[in-house]
């Protein structure tokens, strides 16, 4: 019999642990393995530690420099991004001791995703640094107000100072732009699969935070050189200024009842006047005779073209050249122009939301009712420039802790196209397209399309449609079939303001397009007969365009819509293994519903561009979306 060795007692588990594994040596084996493991296992849980809680200060830091930002407090937050870089570089050296796990599996995974996901936030600290120090150099001479000062505080000097310095920017922007570059490039590095939870979850906002911020980066720099120009740095500009009434939809935004004349000298607004429309159109009416495009003369019975439908083409920079030639034609009292600026009443609701409700004369003016407040033509010209003073004094009267507010109005309003510019220096326009403020009817890069209403003698019934569009793309081997189809609800009813919806429709779609089919057309409305209309088919900017007339009573919903098979360069690029779908968002409209059914022929492998955007089954894609903005829709196949 053999004797157990007599052991000394040991407490707790650990102790009758190594005691019973004394007696069973299969099971130290197995014990020696758990305790070797809980050994790496520490070794691997300090440094993640270490990075988790480097990285949560590196937020907490971060969080605090963008509250600073917010307040326009930059050296605040400039002290915080740097902070916030001590803590990155800390979380560094903790991950670089897990580099030796790399070639594990499973855990190998996570490894390199902590070292991706530190090594971008480490990028994006170094571009906020970099825009955090651009910012204190254009508003350092601002600090002694502690945000209080406002525009109309400034000197004309302070001012000047400010642009040039915007103006000079560009070495700092490039230096964000390149950090930003370099985070989306490293991104791409990201393991997908394979993730703990955790890391996951770290890494789902960066998803859409990456692409945004390098697309703002890139448009940061075209904005330095573009809203100087714009501002009159170096040199003076003179505008002719449109206001486009969108609840009277037109191609470019809406009816221009309103011009205006503004000039201004380095941020400094030296004189701004307003106009109604028809103190230029009226003089002229026995003397100016210029044949109306044909849609104006068969529906509206227009017999003259005048200043005031001068926006009928949805290419602004076209409309823009028209509207200076029919003003000059007119003899309007400036003759002179740097370019053209264009609003719709949204632009100037979202204004007086920041101002707060206007009241001239007795009448009140607040973002709900401005339309309602513009429509009376006998009080246009008077009040439209009295408000206009007043907002405009109210906005330059601003503390500069309350400027984002204007600046967030202000880009929304030029990335859903309620303001558009147009500038007759041909390197300053160039730029200006160059970021889609400009309400250019762009090129499909593959396929695309543009609806473009113009209301015609229907009032403001635009406020009170509702519109739906639809697209449906079926590619078949060698050639590709679309249907575009628009939905018109109209909502109002027979008042002074609405009425009878009466639209002439335009599609511009892929140059080379051929129309098969169309349903929907009217010859005119139900009081003129109505009747089954025809399609024009034309071609215009470089464009194959389908245009057709159709009116929709109060309470009433119609459908207008096109089938036409698409040219043979995008069943090429579908068979090069990719397809896009770009569509125009038309100027002065607020979000109409956008929806798209595509089938291929082929199996789709990844789908992008549209949140939205759904895959069913192999070879069928489905968005269900709006048109706030253009949007892009890109497709890769198998």
């Amino acid at each position: 019999m053999k004797l157990i060795p007599k052991l000394k007692r040991r407490s707790g588990w650990r102790g009758r642990l190594i005691a019973w594994a004394a007696c069973h040596p299969v099971a130290a084996r197995v014990i020696g393995l758990v305790l070797a493991l809980s050994v790496f296992t520490a070794a691997i849980l300090a440094p993640v530690q270490a990075a988790i809680e480097h990285g949560r200060s590196a937020r907490e830091f971060l969080t605090t420099a963008q509250q600073a930002l917010s307040k326009q407090d930059f050296s605040a937050a400039l002290d915080a991004t740097e902070q916030a870089a001590r803590e990155l570089a800390a979380t560094d050296r903790a991950v670089d001791k897990l580099a030796a796990l790399r070639p594990l599996p499973i855990i190998g995974t996570q490894v390199t995703a902590v070292e991706v996901l530190t090594d971008v936030a480490r990028l994006l600290v170094g571009a906020m640094q970099d825009g955090t120090a651009a910012g204190d150099s254009i508003f350092g001479p601002l600090k002694a107000g502690r945000g209080s000062v406002s525009l109309a505080q400034l000197t004309p000097a302070d001012k000047r100072a400010i642009l040039e310095r915007i103006a000079t920017s560009g070495p700092q922007l490039e230096r964000v732009r390149q950090h930003v570059q370099r985070a989306a490039e490293r991104f791409h590095d990201m393991p997908r699969n394979g993730l703990f939870p955790p890391l996951r979850s770290a890494i789902a906002p960066l998803e859409e935070q990456v692409p945004f911020l390098e697309q703002v980066a890139e448009q940061l720099i075209p904005a330095t050189r573009i809203i100087p120009a714009v501002a009159g740095f170096p040199d003076p500009k003179t505008y002719l200024l449109l206001l486009q009434n969108n609840s009277e939809l037109r191609p470019t935004g809406g009816f221009i009842g309103t011009y205006g004349i503004l000039k201004v000298s380095s941020g400094e607004i030296t004189s701004f006047t307003t106009n109604d429309v028809y103190t230029l159109d009226k003089p002229v009416a026995d003397s100016l005779f210029i044949e109306p495009p044909a849609p104006l003369r068969r529906y509206n019975n227009a017999t003259q073209w005048f200043f005031r439908d001068a926006n009928w083409s949805p290419d602004f920079p076209t409309s823009a050249q028209k509207a200076l030639e029919f003003y000059r034609l007119e003899n309007g009292p400036q003759r002179s122009f740097d370019g053209v600026i264009a609003v719709t009443p949204t632009f100037v609701s979202s204004l007086l939301t920041i101002s707060g409700d206007i009241t001239v004369d007795g009448i009140t003016f607040t973002p709900d009712n401005l339309v309602d407040r513009l429509q009376p033509l006998a009080e246009r010209k008077e009040l439209i420039g009295e408000m206009s003073k007043t907002l405009l004094n109210r906005l330059l009267a601003l503390p500069q802790r309350r400027w984002q507010e204007m600046i967030v109005a202000l880009t929304t309003a030029l990335e859903e196209k309620h303001m558009l510019l147009y500038a007759g220096d041909a390197s300053l326009q160039e730029q200006i397209l160059g970021q889609n403020w400009g309400g250019e009817v762009r090129p499909a890069s593959i396929d695309g399309f543009y609806v473009v209403d113009a209301n015609l003698a229907s009032l403001k019934t635009d406020q009170v449609v509702d519109r739906s569009i639809n697209y449906e793309l079926t590619v078949e081997r060698d050639q590709a079939t679309a249907t575009v189809t628009i939905s018109y609800t109209n909502r109002g009813a027979f008042t002074r303001t609405t009425t009878r919806y009466r639209t002439y429709a335009r599609l511009y779609v892929p140059n080379g397009s051929t129309l098969i089919s169309a349903d929907g057309a009217m010859r005119n409305d139900k009081i003129r007969g109505g009747g089954v209309g025809t399609v024009d088919v034309g071609q215009d900017l470089n464009r194959t365009v389908f245009g057709a007339f159709i009116s929709i009573e109060p309470g009433e919903t119609k459908s207008l819509s096109f089938s036409y098979r698409l040219p043979a360069a995008v069943v090429e690029s579908l068979n090069r293994g990719q397809y896009q779908l770009y569509v125009q968002k038309q100027p002065g409209t607020i979000a109409h519903r956008l929806s798209a059914s595509l089938e291929f022929s082929r199996n789709v492998e990844l789908v992008s561009g549209v949140d939205s955007a759904e895959q069913s089954g192999h070879s069928r894609v489905s968005v269900a979306s709006d048109l706030r903005t253009d949007r892009q829709l890109t497709v890769t196949f198998k």
